[in-house]
């Protein structure tokens, strides 16, 4: 009590008042609010989400740009490119799916950090060569090298994808219902990647347009399980709850370590 006095008293006899010390606490908190937010910043989704619907929208256009012009104004010439025409609503389709389930995500994310920028530009990244790499499909729709091509981005767009997923539950570990949606797409994509692994091997061994079929066939496969997805989203919800009644606390540590 004695030392508080006279803290006090030396304080009045410097002319420091409660008013100024107060302002100098203000100061301090505000300088370490700044450190934090330089180190750790906490990023808006909504201009990354307003840049990947752009450049998705942009390469969903492009495709259909690099469809070759048949030789001759003929049934015959359009018939001749059909090829190209299944490359192309592959590859069309496949990016839809693609946004359709980044949308989903997103609308649940509450934050972002420079992590999930770095693999959503990654991700793009890798997306922009779909033009290239179908059309190299459509016109070399028989060589295994082409197919191969365009299965190794196919490939590196899904990992790249996972990578992402996982990325945004680390944001937002303390959001049930986003890491029930990316838990379970996850778990979707498990068998995805197991159909476009299985084409890429098979194109480059056997028979070469197996991968641009391995990509329909692994487009209905996602289709298919939408409603299974949602179950399965539903059901895990379900599971934390009880976890959360149990311990009072969301698992959102196994969330990360479970595909």
């Amino acid at each position: 009590m004695k030392q508080q006095t006279h803290t006090r008293q030396s304080g009045e006899d410097l002319g420091v008042t409660s008013s100024d010390q107060h302002h100098s606490y203000q100061l301090r908190e505000s300088l370490q609010q700044a450190e934090n937010d330089i180190l750790h910043p906490t990023l808006g989704k909504d201009r990354l989400i307003a840049l990947t619907d752009a450049i998705l929208a942009i390469i969903m256009t492009v495709l259909v740009l690099e469809l070759p012009k048949p030789a001759i104004r003929d049934w015959s010439a359009i018939w001749g490119l059909r090829t190209s025409f299944f490359s192309y609503a592959i590859s069309f389709f496949w990016i839809g799916e693609l946004w359709s389930a980044l949308n989903r995500i997103w609308e649940h994310v509450y934050r972002i950090d420079r992590r999930s920028v770095l693999w959503t530009l990654l991700l793009l990244f890798f997306t922009s060569f779909m033009p290239y790499t179908t059309s190299l499909d459509s016109q070399y729709f028989n060589s295994s090298a082409m197919q191969g091509f365009y299965g190794i981005i196919i490939l590196l767009i899904t990992i790249t994808n996972q990578i992402l997923h996982r990325v945004i539950d680390d944001c937002n570990r303390d959001n049930p219902t986003l890491l029930a949606i990316t838990h379970t797409y996850r778990r979707a994509l498990i068998p995805d990647i197991c159909v476009k692994i299985s084409g890429l091997v098979i194109t480059l061994t056997l028979w070469a347009p197996a991968m641009t079929w391995s990509m329909l066939l692994s487009w209905l496969t996602l289709r298919l399980t939408a409603k299974l997805m949602t179950h399965h989203t539903i059901e895990y919800l379900k599971k934390m709850r009880s976890t959360c009644a149990r311990f009072g606390t969301v698992p959102t540590i196994k969330v990360q370590h479970r595909v």
